[in-house]
């Protein structure tokens, strides 16, 4: 079973990877970035320990204010190890019972979409991954028009504040087994990544 890690840099297009080969060929994704949001809502494991540690970001209604507790990340960036070492653990957990459920199943290929891959570790979990990448202007003006669809108004300097949070892109490269260039048309590019896979998965 060929085990597919994907990653890259906020805004380098690896969500839209993720999907078109997940589509490709009908392949079961694991999103990390959806997990730990359901993480982050009330009534989960990690639920209680989010409100000890960070007691000022939530709504009223139990939810966490992503502005607020970005702004505290940026803030101090031994904020954003307390959240990922709350999160990540439990993240991780999914992750494995993900790959064991491939496995049982006998599926051919199995996706972990993760946007910190190598900065977790998971890398360790995969047989194969890829890296998407951008140009840099690419990917602040993605984030700022996603973060404006959603209703949050954010800055370019926060922008680049979440970049360089981040694992350089070149690094991600450098350490995935194949990077895809997601400047280029995406049906060009996702046609480029399954022809990848298929010759991964032949052998």
């Amino acid at each position: 079973m060929i085990i597919l890690g994907i990653t890259g840099s906020m805004g380098s297009g690896k969500t839209t990877l993720a999907r078109g080969i997940s589509k490709h060929f009908n392949a079961p994704s694991f999103d990390a970035d959806a997990a730990a949001k359901k993480l982050s809502s009330p009534g989960s494991v990690a639920y209680e320990g989010l409100r000890k540690t960070f007691p000022d970001v939530w709504e009223e209604d139990g939810s966490m204010n992503k502005a607020l507790r970005q702004q505290k990340i940026q803030d101090d960036a031994a904020t954003l190890k307390k959240l990922q070492d709350i999160l990540h653990p439990h993240v991780r957990r999914q992750e494995e019972a993900f790959i064991a459920a491939g496995k049982k199943a006998n599926l051919p290929l199995i996706i972990l979409d993760i946007p910190l891959l190598f900065e977790t570790g998971a890398e360790t979990l995969c047989t194969h991954t890829l890296c998407s990448h951008a140009s840099e202007q690419t990917q602040l003006e993605r984030i700022r028009s996603r973060a404006e669809k959603t209703g949050n108004s954010i800055t370019m300097e926060q922008v680049k504040a979440l970049v360089a949070q981040q694992m350089p892109q070149e690094e991600k490269r450098q350490k995935a087994t194949a990077a895809i260039n997601m400047e280029q048309d995406i049906q060009s590019a996702i046609q480029e990544a399954t022809t990848l896979v298929s010759n991964w998965m032949e052998g």
